[in-house]
């Protein structure tokens, strides 16, 4: 027996039956396979064709080493084979796996980039002079993406650093059309409803931008809905560009160290805080901003320890946190004056609450100021994986633990004002108002899994990999604030008694029964030299989480997350008893309430999959596959909405397992190596799928149940589904003056 030193102190030994290593350039001037594996998804496919053909190493190499190839900077070699080994990684194929690259880590490098692109030279749009008279003024346009590496040694031979920084300055132009109540100046207009307004609604209307100088009165039928008598609307045409800021800064550091030949550790760690504005959003005034901050950061540490030449094991433990926080503001876009204060009873102010006064008939007709929503995502990550090389056997066994602690922080406050028209605000005259009351909480997800595998060589020309993997998504829990409520009485073909679970009660019943048996052969039914014949095939059984609509029962539910009193009519400010925050309470026949609550006894979704498929060389340059896919989902999660179930509630969504899927496909590929490098694929693909729910979230109406007993009524073709494709593609790689490879498709 022979053994091999592989990175990061792992060892290779090649008995009987011999391994047999695939090489994997990941290049687009490849001498050896003409750059048909740059893509990442292309080479993944490939190396897991080589795994199933019996693979014991997968060599993934990120630069050419042909005479006279131009070298690469370490940023792109990493950015070419990074992609290819998460995707090995996450498909556990059994192999080894192998980067080939370049020596000098007792050496220090470096690179910096810097892109800039500016307005200068571009053209304005020709329908921006056609629609505005004059044109409006060309928005700015910027994008500056600038950064760098540094890597080398901390401790020569034993401890490494890589440390990367991009930064992203973006200045998006764009041009946007809205209507605003008129002004003194606007031709034909007779209203000037900014000076009309009483003096109590005169800062609501300043806080709209002014119309353009040339815009006339907007002129309505008085017989529509709306619309005043006289039919003048009191509104003018707001038309302007300007440019949206975002900005990105991404830190990465990654310090490797080896303790001995057997031990080695990493540690990673990222850091990247974002920020844009958008205005307008989703019908604000355009002088209305809405801003996200998002900070992202990850650290992972991980230890891989050969325990012997035939047995290694890898732990790792990461800690992510992502905290997003959105708000609204005003400028004075257009001459627009921003509000100074809020009619907000005592304890809340725009730090805590979000003002929406919304005039129904204009185009981005909302003027929004306050708090939006704060959210803080947790999460903990545990991971270790045993592999064992025993004779032909390559085993493996690993468990994973997953926990989610999200933190939701909205405003706990909020007015939202509706007026019909320009007139009615004026005078603050409501159609309607809606008072929020909203209540903040931690969550608490946690998933469980572990598997174990075989990849056996039963024969020279005969692979099997078989295993069984173990999920377990347990219910939902709160560590604070609100908590998912639990029904009793669950009933989709009856929901009159629909009612409450005790505080405390799980919302639904983990189960802990989910085992999923796989397996894999791959079969070399002729090793006749051009003519080979390989047949594949395998089946498998994949759990879903339960847990995937857990953020559509906060929306859809009114306790214990909000509560909302809508007042028809009334007058604008509000006075006390209307603008008194509805308190946040169990549905009650006095206060029938939406409700959104998971089936008690919900289990985990699953899917069946299987695959045939057969590949037959004809002769040296070209080759014939067949391949046929199958999947059905079963127990898939689907809502299912009642309208007023019983006295208690004005609505239902009720989130069970009652929706079906089933695929099937059919895929011929033809492959032919031409001249000079030249290829050609084509391809034809026939596929079919039906199915109750192409999703689970009831906001795609399409998705929701429309019988409570019998589901087969929702069953058809699913969204999004194309039954026939046909593919020609060309590969032909050039050479260009400088000696460099490039290619054409």
């Amino acid at each position: 027996m022979i053994s091999f030193r592989l990175p990061r102190g792992r060892t290779l030994s090649i008995g009987q039956p011999p391994g047999v290593m695939g090489v994997l350039n990941v290049t687009p001037d490849s001498f050896s396979d003409g750059g048909v594996h740059f893509d990442h998804m292309k080479a993944v496919h490939a190396a897991l064709q080589m795994a199933e053909d019996g693979a014991a190493v997968i060599d993934v190499g990120g630069e050419s080493t042909r005479p006279g190839a131009e070298p690469v900077s370490g940023a792109e070699e990493l950015g070419r084979v990074q992609p290819v080994i998460e995707g090995l990684t996450a498909a556990r194929t059994g192999a080894q796996i192998s980067i080939v690259t370049r020596s000098g880590g007792n050496q220090f490098h470096g690179s910096a980039f810097d892109y800039l692109r500016n307005d200068i030279f571009d053209a304005g749009d020709w329908f921006n002079g056609y629609t505005n008279t004059p044109a409006l003024p060309k928005a700015e346009e910027r994008q500056n993406d600038f950064g760098g590496t540094v890597s080398g040694p901390l401790l020569k031979n034993r401890t490494f650093f890589f440390f990367s920084y991009e930064g992203l300055r973006l200045r998006l132009p764009t041009t946007s059309l809205s209507t605003v109540p008129d002004a003194s100046f606007t031709p034909g207009g007779t209203t000037d409803s900014r000076q009309n307004a009483t003096p109590a609604l005169q800062p609501y209307l300043n806080a709209y931008p002014l119309p353009n100088r040339n815009s006339p009165e907007i002129l309505c039928n008085p017989t529509a809905f709306g619309c005043p008598s006289s039919g003048i609307s009191g509104s003018a045409a707001f038309n302007t560009s300007y440019s949206l800021p975002a900005s990105l800064d991404a830190y990465g550091l990654r310090v490797d160290h080896k303790f001995t030949e057997r031990v080695t550790v990493f540690g990673r760690y990222s850091y990247s805080p974002s920020e844009t504005q958008e205005r307008g959003v989703p019908n604000d005034t355009l002088n209305s901003i809405t801003t996200l901050r998002n900070t992202t950061q990850s650290g992972t540490i991980g230890v891989t320890v050969m325990v012997s030449p035939h047995v290694a094991n890898e732990f790792r433990f990461n800690y992510s946190r992502t905290d997003a926080l959105s708000r609204h503001s005003m400028d004075n876009l257009g001459g627009a004056v921003p509000l100074s204060s809020l009619p907000f009873p005592s304890g809340f102010d725009v730090q805590n609450s979000d003002l929406v006064f919304n005039i129904i008939d204009m185009t981005g007709g909302s003027l929004e100021l306050g708090a939006d929503i704060h959210n803080l995502q947790r999460q903990i990550n545990v991971v270790d994986n045993v592999s064992l090389q025993k004779g032909p056997h390559n085993l493996k066994f690993g468990v994973d633990y997953r926990r989610l602690s999200p933190q939701f922080t909205p405003f706990v406050y909020a007015q939202n004002i509706a007026l019909l028209n320009v007139a009615a605000a004026e005078t603050g005259s409501l159609f309607g108002s809606t008072v929020f009351s909203y209540v903040p909480g931690t969550l608490l997800f946690r998933n469980w899994s572990a598997f174990a595998q075989d990849s056996w060589h039963v024969l020279p020309r005969l692979t099997v990999t078989y295993g069984v993997r173990w999920d377990a998504d347990l219910a939902p829990a709160s560590t604070s604030g609100a908590a998912f409520p639990a029904a009793t009485h669950f009933s989709l073909a009856d929901p009159s008694q629909l009612a409450l679970a005790p505080v405390g009660t799980p919302s639904f019943k983990t189960s802990y029964r989910n085992f999923a048996p796989r397996v894999g052969v791959a079969y070399e039914a002729s090793q006749k030299q051009n003519w080979g014949t390989v047949v594949r095939g395998g089946f498998g059984v994949f759990y879903d989480l339960a847990t995937t609509e857990a953020a559509n029962i906060i929306l859809l539910s009114n306790y214990p997350f909000e509560n909302a009193l809508f007042t028809f009519g009334g007058s604008f400010p509000l006075d006390a008893v209307t603008a008194t925050p509805p308190t946040v309470q169990p549905p009650s026949v006095t206060s029938p309430q939406r409700l959104a609550v998971f089936d008690p006894n919900l289990k985990l979704p699953y899917t069946l999959q299987w695959n045939v498929a057969v590949e037959q060389g004809l002769g040296a340059r070209q080759s014939l596959s067949t391949s046929y896919v199958g999947s059905i989902g079963r127990r898939l999660i689907q809502t299912s909405y009642f309208v007023n179930p019983n006295p208690s509630l004005t609505a239902a969504n009720l989130v069970a397992n009652t929706a079906t899927s089933d695929y099937h496909a059919l895929q011929i590929q033809f492959k032919r190596q031409l001249i000079g490098g030249l290829q050609v694929l084509a391809s034809y693909t026939w596929a079919h799928s039906i199915d109750t729910a192409s999703g689970g979230s009831i906001e795609n109406l399409g998705n929701g149940s429309i019988s409570g007993t019998n589901f087969n009524v929702n069953r058809g073709p699913s969204d999004l589904t194309f039954a026939t494709a046909f593919l020609v593609r060309q590969h032909m790689p050039f050479r260009l003056r400088n000696g460099s490879r490039s290619s054409m498709c």
